[in-house]
């Protein structure tokens, strides 16, 4: 599947104040709540003042830009850089005690995505959530992993041609470092404006945006591994099928947790391959229960 024309905006709704710190300014920019080069293009109105625009935008170019570029590219995700989109990917050889690099272009390299995974939603689990309930990151390989098998021979099959003294023994992409810290405060960010579309003046009187700039202290629990933090309003469902066509899912919703209600945001970011359900969960809040909504890139 290639996505490569950008789809047109959808306005969910007009907010005339900033949905992170409140402000009201009369230069607040559109929001788009799935960033656009993760094939989003829900739109807030109105939604984000200059200051809080600049740091949400740095968190959505190191997740779209940095971590998953080559996968954008792989994609076909239209970009607003053509120039940069790459054409090949470097990859460090090593064997015989050397290490080598060299470039394959991207239809033929074999690509290793990583994927965050977090602990089940409170709904799926009993409560409350143990410590050992700690984020993990794994590798998905594409295009699937009997390709992706062939690709890595032919690389070193072509090594040992190019140099029959070549013993290669592994291969390794070159990319940028993967930071599921920042990958969270995206999850977050989505979250909070699918809510503010869903019911803003719940959003509003909750002021969740303030979720968004939480301190470590705040935003996580220590594990029993005391080098390592459980996300408190960030979780994951894994997910069993691809959805081909689609470039984003994402939905809205309550669940009863024993005597609370909690608002969800879910989303599904490249959903056309198998990416687990991140879930952003804003508290155990009470009150009215949300309205189910579904959104796709499709409909």
């Amino acid at each position: 599947m290639k996505f490569d024309k950008r789809q047109p905006d959808k306005t969910l709704a007009t907010i005339n104040e900033c949905i992170y710190c409140s402000a009201k300014e009369t230069s607040l920019a559109k929001e788009h709540i799935i960033p656009r080069s993760l094939g989003g293009n829900l739109v807030l109105k109105n939604a984000s003042c200059l200051d809080c625009s600049k740091i949400t935008s740095k968190w959505e170019t190191s997740v779209s830009e940095i971590a998953y570029k080559i996968l954008r590219a792989s994609a076909g995700f239209p970009t607003r850089r053509p120039k940069n989109t790459p054409k090949e990917v470097q990859f460090e050889v090593s064997g015989c005690g050397k290490l080598t690099a060299i470039n394959v272009a991207l239809k033929d390299a074999p690509i290793t995505v990583l994927r965050p995974n977090y602990a089940l939603p409170p709904f799926l689990k009993e409560l409350p959530l143990k410590s050992s309930d700690m984020h993990t990151v794994d590798a998905f390989q594409l295009p699937d992993p009997d390709e992706f098998t062939n690709r890595r021979a032919r690389i070193f099959s072509w090594m040992r041609n190019h140099d029959p003294k070549s013993e290669s023994r592994t291969l390794k992409a070159t990319t940028e470092s993967f930071k599921v810290g920042t990958f969270e405060r995206m999850i977050v960010k989505i979250g909070i404006g699918l809510i503010w579309a869903a019911d803003s003046e719940f959003a509003k009187a909750q002021s969740i945006g303030k979720d968004l700039f939480l301190t470590k202290d705040e935003m996580y629990d220590r594990g029993t591994d005391k080098k390592r933090f459980v996300p408190k309003n960030v979780f994951s469902v894994a997910s069993t099928d691809a959805l081909e066509n689609e470039r984003y899912a994402a939905s809205v919703f309550s669940k009863q947790e024993g005597a609370e209600l909690a608002h969800y945001a879910a989303i599904r970011i490249f959903p056309h391959i198998v990416f687990p359900t991140y879930l952003y969960r804003c508290g155990a809040t009470g009150g009215t229960r949300l309205s189910a909504k579904y959104y796709s890139s499709e409909n």
